[in-house]
């Protein structure tokens, strides 16, 4: 499974989604009957069914991902140690998802949940977590706490490009 998942990022990387798509089903295939084993070990179901979810986003697949999501979420009430890190984890996904899905109340609340708990996110993950958050705000009709996101991510962009990008999302806010 795990060199089936490789080759699925490595295409998905190169924006070949066909040939990604042909590993990553097999890998879905794989995951979806494991979890149905009863001596797998409830952190190593719960993983598995994260990566069903994870994998159905990659895919574009967001109301599977969704469904997927919430069964990891569920999942995690059998887990002793860890569940901090699985449930930002899955949040985080989850957030995307939804976001993707267009429930960007719901969006919000599992992305900023994740933007304030989760100290282990990458700068990309948090540029792009921050975008996620600011979007959903405009399209929730509060364009002040997108541009105040805007604001606040201004003051940390090293990028030039990326903050050439963020000073035309908070100028398109203010003409309108």
């Amino acid at each position: 499974n795990e060199i089936l998942l490789l080759a699925g990022n490595y295409f998905l990387e190169k924006n070949k989604k066909e040939k990604a798509a042909s590993y990553l089903n097999l890998v879905l295939s794989n995951y979806k009957k494991s979890v149905l084993r009863v001596e797998l070990g409830p952190k190593k179901r719960v993983e598995q069914i994260f990566l069903i979810g994870k994998i159905y986003n990659w895919l574009n697949k967001y109301e599977e991902a969704e469904r997927w999501l919430n069964q990891a979420l569920k999942s995690m009430n059998d887990i002793k140690e860890g569940r901090k890190v699985w449930q930002l984890s899955i949040l985080r996904e989850k957030g995307e998802v939804l976001f993707h899905l267009s429930k960007h109340r719901q969006a919000l609340a599992a992305s900023l949940k994740v933007l304030y708990l989760d100290k282990t996110m990458t700068e990309k993950q948090i540029y792009d977590l921050n975008l996620r958050i600011a979007s959903s705000y405009v399209h929730l009709g509060r364009p002040s706490e997108a541009q105040a996101i805007y604001r606040k991510m201004l003051k940390k962009i090293k990028s030039k490009k990326n903050r050439l990008k963020i000073e035309k999302l908070l100028r398109s806010l203010s003409e309108n």
